[in-house]
């Protein structure tokens, strides 16, 4: 967190075209937490083309100060920490969120609010809303294109893990729905909680099973501790 705390004081150090009345955007990601991995550099890319904008005169003659905040990789601190951007901090705008629990919790104050939130995951679809903007592909433009391809290329046994809330367990619902009446078989599914570091029984279902493909919707650090158990098992 020192660190996007030094990068927001040097944005503010910085010649301005103007220095007061800026416009306040926030910033939620997890800082912390099990998303972290992921969500970090999500910071920087932000703080990267807010400096960007303001090195070239701001926008309407003003420049953007970000107020970032951190989510903890915990849906109920997303919803605590996207109203009080709102409702203390005054920001315009607001841009973060990654996993579909913490976009689901901050929807209700966004709306109560009439507040804007630009979110850039991929995620489930399922959801619509006036104060959402969705920057990511949805299953019919990422996984469904995705399996068709691996059917055609690689072989029809799919192995389906994940992590253990809405987006894997709705992206492998759909999945399901979409490869009846086909030849593509689910010859497994699995969930682990987020941050759950233990995979050996999985990877070791995973060996018994022996899929041609492996459909991969963990999260976060998660990750590591999979890939690591895959190249122990020999996968």
């Amino acid at each position: 967190f020192n660190h996007f705390w030094d990068e927001f004081r040097s944005l503010k150090s910085k010649p301005k075209t103007q220095t007061e009345n800026p416009i306040k955007i926030g910033i939620i990601h997890s800082l912390t937490g099990t998303m972290a991995i992921s969500e970090v550099s999500l910071v920087d890319t932000l703080l990267m083309a807010i400096e960007q904008i303001n090195d070239k005169g701001g926008l309407l003659g003003r420049r953007i100060q970000p107020i970032i905040t951190d989510g903890k990789s915990n849906g109920k601190i997303f919803a605590k920490e996207v109203e009080r951007l709102i409702v203390e901090e005054g920001v315009c705008s607001i841009f973060g969120g990654w996993t579909s629990e913490s976009r689901k919790t901050m929807k209700p104050l966004l709306e109560k609010y009439n507040h804007l939130l630009w979110y850039p995951l991929e995620y489930e679809g399922l959801e619509e809303s006036d104060n959402i903007i969705y920057l990511g592909p949805t299953p019919n433009q990422q996984v469904i294109p995705a399996i068709k391809w691996a059917k055609k290329e690689i072989g029809n046994k799919f192995f389906l893990v994940g992590s253990d809330y809405v987006f894997p367990r709705s992206t492998n619902e759909i999945i399901k729905n979409e490869v009846k009446n086909t030849n593509i078989n689910i010859i497994g599914e699995e969930y682990r909680q987020l941050g759950d570091a233990n995979f050996k029984d999985i990877v070791k279902l995973i060996k018994s099973k022996n899929p041609d493909v492996i459909i991969n919707t963990i999260n976060g650090d998660s990750n590591i501790a999979f890939f690591n158990e895959l190249k122990k098992q020999g996968i």
